[in-house]
């Protein structure tokens, strides 16, 4: 498909005009001049759409045009500022096929538009789908006068009178004969309607020959010894267009011609001092352009010497029509030119106001009226809580500029109490009193329905309303019995609860705190002669406002006396929005195909941790709307299309309340040509009117718009609750969005709980953290087995001096490739000076228990090596004297008597270079490394550091691998993507024996996750990324550890496999699968693997795996 490219330079002072017909795909396309400014017409089957651009192009100096087409998309573009059009009915191909025309059409050629003009002007390098015109002017047909002399002339006919003072003068050598024949002609163009002398011959008002005048599109003649004609012509002058004037002056008649419309003036005598010879000053002076000055039949140029030029720049008009080609006042407001600009008059009934009659007039509450209106004063103000388009009618209030801003809605009884008649209110209720609203300045009170106080509440944060009763021998709630008082809620609820206190508590206030009179509910229900009270506020929003009050006293035969006071309906702040739903991840967004134009949008967020783009539009044309909150700030950054590029509005939180607080904050911005604003809670930033010699086009973007994620600016989107999405008057249900990610209300991903094996689970919308220093287990979700890495000597030793050894066996597991290490020492003493002694080790890679000094090897298990850095389960039961080892019984071990002070060692602190891993260790039932980690400073516990100072650290357990956790432990903010490889690794070996173990980052401290993908908040077992704000930093640190670390592993693959000797048995590949195959977190699972004549294939192969090398190292701190 060809796409559409036109390209030209033009210069001209015509107003209208069309430049260009040409004809696309059978249809047409026009490109006119109207009103000076440039527009492109498409007619596609009868249907024309119009394209504007607000560059004023008539003024007679040179500007560059690209009018650029494709699909739906028509784009103009004059000097630097772009339009942009998306076609209805757009072509099917751009090619130009038929005849162009070129400065005009004849009449002859039927294109379904009214045509306008010729154009006059000059017009360069023209190219129309990259075809130069003067490759095709060779076969044009040329109608009328076309000349390249007339753009080459540099003498200068058109002149500039920049302000009303703006005058032009020279002398002129007046005659006057008998045969005196004088004729002016001249061109002008003015938006100015006021009273001005457009032209003066003579020295003075008294003594003049001729003058012009123009007053409110009338022209007035005045000739010396005429009689002045009182408007001579009155019709529409003073509208930007070129007017042609002309003037011929004898003894005895006056013709003037406007625009070929004439009239005569006739002297009654002739003017005298005849053969008289008089030097006059002829003076032009308006605010406006002339051009084409014509003096006795000869053409004036301004550049002649004779001519006296005050504030006048000659070769170019700068008038212009601004309430054209876009109409600038919205909502029927009336459009006029004022000088350099225009004005909108809204009219007095209208309900708009504003430079552009585009506010409505009416503020939704006393908060916007102090919000939005930085100028605004206490008094009387008329609100409209449901907005332009809601169905309830505005009513007035009295504002006050207090902290918070409230606005308040008064009632016909009035604030001072209200005596209730003892006569006519016997029985429950008896007294009614109709509450109707109404507010308004003196006699102009109105009524306000309950429906539109309704509005008013539901769109506000907090309400109130006193109600206080005051009483003497009158009872109140009268519990548990038959109320006397009572006051009914905004449905025709009658309420058993008074203020202050819960709804449906059937108590006063007082009643709450247990402080009523005689241990009543109320006060007033003591029923005390002397005078009491109950008081209080309601402030239940759902059921106010107070519609009717109900009193009634006991009966008649002792004096009674009750008073009852019902304050304003009070409410300030913002309501909390009832759409709600939250995005998870801060690559997630929802996308609108969306209009924005000169609207107000609205979208209200809460958030624990915020940093990320909330809005986005991205458009054709370069448009561009970006909202961005922070914890401190909300940034709106946009382009309006006017050629001024980006513009930034910004409002910082106030000092003690940040935007990352778990509040509700509301956000509204409004993006108009008259002045954009954005508010955010109480505060708002302002930008000034646009000022700017172009018209201004429209305010639209069509687009789509983004909240949250954008994957076309790419950076981290929005994460948490968002709320009640307005863009102009309609409100998007932001429930349709609702999926895997997107979660229906406001919550954190702890309400899918995550946390396995009883883990707490923190966090915040996107993020959360599980603590699993409470469990036996640790991990990003309390998945893993706690185990600790011993490495080149280190050791825990427990000591206790009344231990109670139940159950009676030591159980654990083991990884490492020494041959030669104490796993285990067990020493207990009695206070007679007896001990007993259990060594568990490795030597020479064979098993050894050493019982009270003496050894013991296993015959049937001296064919297995266990230095393979594999998983190895022993159980050594006291009670049985039996050791189990990889589900190896093995009977005969000696009698162990254990006293009541016990040490116990794990680790060996003689060891050579290397590492050893345990976890799963309980020791006659104590879980000897949950104590270590849980409760490090127990004086039970002592930790030896290795030589280099390196204490035992806490760690998973893998099979040819070790991952131990930060030291000192951290809070790690991490993030699961759903595009990481799933990491449990797969391992095949040698040995007769494979276990599965998970290979995933494990802590003890809270550590912070985020997921991404189809399945938020899933537990998965995954490779945990660490996410840092300084992105670039972490890169270019990231990118040289890379670098180093490939280094090595290529330098320690070298070593491995060319120079190091070769063993008959070499590890290649490890096989290995998920550790807790079921969920339930224990260890001692396993996967069966066949020998090793059947190549090491599982028979059970896990579910998820992925092939690795083996590693040389078994520790890796810090792995993430």
């Amino acid at each position: 498909m060809n796409n559409l490219s036109i390209h030209f330079s033009i210069k001209g002072d015509n107003i209208d005009g069309q430049l260009f017909l040409l004809p696309i795909s059978g249809q047409y396309l026009s490109v006119d001049i109207q009103f000076g400014y440039l527009k492109v017409v498409a007619i596609v089957s009868g249907n024309k759409e119009v394209l504007h651009n607000g560059v004023f192009i008539s003024d007679n100096r040179p500007h560059t045009v690209n009018i650029n087409g494709y699909g739906q998309n028509l784009i103009l573009t004059v000097d630097t500022l772009s339009s942009h059009l998306r076609l209805h009915h757009y072509f099917s191909d751009y090619s130009m096929q038929g005849i162009i025309y070129i400065g005009g059409t004849p009449n002859n050629v039927r294109t379904g538009m009214n045509l306008t003009q010729n154009w006059i002007g000059c017009l360069h390098n023209v190219t129309l789908n990259k075809m130069d015109i003067s490759q095709i002017s060779q076969h044009a047909i040329v109608h009328g006068n076309i000349s390249q002399q007339h753009c080459q002339n540099d003498d200068v006919q058109l002149a500039y009178l920049t302000k009303l003072q703006s005058r032009i003068h020279f002398l002129e050598q007046i005659y006057y004969n008998q045969s005196m024949l004088y004729n002016l002609t001249f061109s002008f163009r003015s938006m100015n309607s006021q009273q001005t002398e457009l032209l003066l011959i003579g020295e003075s008002l008294s003594d003049h020959l001729l003058r012009i005048i123009t007053n409110n599109n009338a022209i007035f003649i005045d000739v010396l010894g005429f009689t002045p004609l009182p408007g001579i012509i009155n019709r529409e002058i003073f509208d930007g267009n070129w007017h042609t004037l002309s003037i011929m002056l004898n003894q005895t008649h006056c013709r003037v011609n406007l625009d070929n419309e004439q009239r005569i003036l006739t002297s009654g005598s002739s003017i005298q001092h005849q053969n008289i010879t008089h030097n006059r000053t002829v003076t032009i002076q308006f605010r406006g352009c002339i051009k084409d000055f014509i003096w006795n039949n000869k053409v004036q140029f301004w550049t002649q010497s004779k001519f006296t030029l005050t504030d006048v720049l000659l070769n170019t008009c700068g008038v212009q029509n601004y309430c054209r080609p876009f109409y600038p006042c919205y909502n029927n407001g009336t459009c006029t030119n004022v000088l350099d600009t225009f004005q909108c008059q809204c009219g007095a009934t209208s309900l708009f106001r504003g430079a552009r009659c585009q506010d409505y007039r009416y503020m939704q509450s006393c908060y916007d009226v102090f919000r939005l209106e930085r100028n605004s004063l206490d008094g009387w103000y008329t609100i409209d809580p449901d907005g332009y388009n809601g169905v309830l009618q505005p009513f007035p209030t009295y504002c006050v500029r207090l902290d918070p801003m409230v606005t308040t809605i008064r009632h016909q009884v009035g604030t001072d109490r209200y005596n209730i008649p003892q006569n006519s209110s016997v029985g429950p209720g008896a007294h009614i009193i109709n509450i109707q609203y109404q507010d308004g300045e003196n006699e102009n009170r109105q009524n306000i329905s309950i429906n539109q106080v309704i509005g008013l509440i539901n769109m506000s944060s907090v309400c109130s309303q006193v109600l206080n009763y005051f009483c003497s021998r009158s009872v109140l709630l009268n519990y548990p019995n038959q109320p006397y008082t009572w006051w009914v809620a905004r449905h025709g609820q009658a309420m058993n609860s008074w203020s202050s206190a819960p709804i449906g508590s059937k108590k006063c206030a007082c009643g709450v705190v247990d402080s009523c009179l005689d241990q009543k509910r109320c006060n007033c229900d003591a029923d005390r002669q002397t005078m009491t009270s109950d008081e209080g506020m309601l402030t239940n929003k759902a059921y106010l406002p107070v519609t009717q009050l109900r009193v009634g006293y006991q009966s008649d035969d002792i004096p009674r006396q009750s008073s009852i006071q019902l304050g304003s309906l009070s409410c300030s702040g913002i309501g909390s929005p009832s759409d709600i739903i939250t995005l998870t991840s801060s690559r997630l967004g929802i996308r609108l195909n969306q209009q924005i134009s000169d609207n107000v949008i609205m979208i209200s967020f809460k958030a624990k941790s915020v940093n990320g783009i909330l809005l986005s539009l991205q458009g054709l044309s370069s448009k561009m709307i970006m909202l961005t909150v922070s914890a401190k700030q909300v940034n709106l950054t946009y382009d309006l299309q006017q050629g001024l590029g980006q513009q930034q509005l910004s409002v910082m939180s106030e000092a003690l309340q940040l935007y990352n607080d778990d509040n509700w904050h509301q956000i509204r911005f409004r993006l108009s040509l008259a002045r954009s604003w954005l508010s955010v809670d109480q505060v708002t930033s302002f930008e000034n009117s646009i000022t700017t010699a172009r018209q201004l086009a429209p305010f639209e973007f069509d687009g789509t718009l983004s909240i949250g994620y954008d994957a076309a600016i790419g950076l981290d989107g929005y994460t948490g609750c968002l709320g009640d999405l307005y863009i102009g008057s309609k409100k998007y249900n932001l429930q349709e969005f609702i999926g895997n990610e997107i979660v229906n209300g406001c919550q954190i991903p702890c309400f899918r709980a995550p946390c396995q094996n009883f883990g707490v689970c923190k966090g915040n919308y996107s993020l959360f953290s599980c603590d699993c220093s409470s469990t036996q287990y640790i991990g990003p979700v309390c998945d893993q087995t706690r185990g600790a890495e011993f490495v080149d000597g280190n050791s825990i030793i427990y000591t206790a001096n009344q231990f109670n050894p139940s159950p009676n066996f030591a159980l654990l597991s083991f990884w490492t490739k020494l041959a030669n290490v104490e796993i285990m020492n067990l020493k207990s003493f009695s206070h007679d000076g007896l001990h007993s002694e259990l060594v568990f080790g490795i030597r020479d890679g064979r098993l050894v228990l050493t019982v009270n000094e003496t050894d013991l090897t296993f015959d049937e298990l001296n064919h297995i090596k266990y230095d393979d850095q594999q998983r190895h389960d022993i159980l050594i039961d006291l009670d049985r004297n039996m050791m189990i080892v990889d589900r190896n019984e093995l009977q005969g071990i000696p009698q162990l008597t254990i006293f009541r002070s016990l040490t116990i060692q794990l680790g060996d602190d003689n060891n050579g270079l290397g590492s050893l891993c345990l976890n799963n260790v309980s020791i006659f039932g104590l879980r000897l490394l949950d104590v270590a980690y849980q409760s490090s400073n127990s004086p039970n516990l002592q930790f030896i550091p290795n030589g280099f100072g390196h204490q035992v650290k806490e760690a998973i357990c893998v099979n040819d691998e070790i991952v131990t956790t930060p030291a000192p432990p951290t809070t790690l903010r991490s993030t699961l993507s759903a595009s990481t490889t799933t990491s449990t690794t797969l391992v095949s070996t040698s040995s007769s024996k494979s276990t599965a173990s998970s290979t995933m980052v494990a802590t003890s401290t809270p550590t912070l996750l985020s997921t991404t993908g189809s399945a938020p908040f899933t537990n998965v077992t995954s490779t945990v990324q660490v996410e840092n704000q300084h992105a670039t930093t972490i890169t270019v640190v990231a990118c040289v550890i890379g670098v180093l670390l490939v280094s090595v592993a290529i330098a320690g693959l070298y070593w491995y496999y060319v120079i190091r000797p070769k063993k008959k048995n070499d590890i290649e590949l490890t096989s290995i699968s998920k550790e807790i195959g079921n969920g339930n977190g224990h260890a001692d699972q396993s996967v069966k693997v066949s020998d090793q004549s059947n190549n090491n294939v599982l028979a059970d192969p896990p579910e998820s795996v992925s092939v690795v090398t083996e590693r040389d190292s078994s520790c890796y701190e810090n792995k993430i």
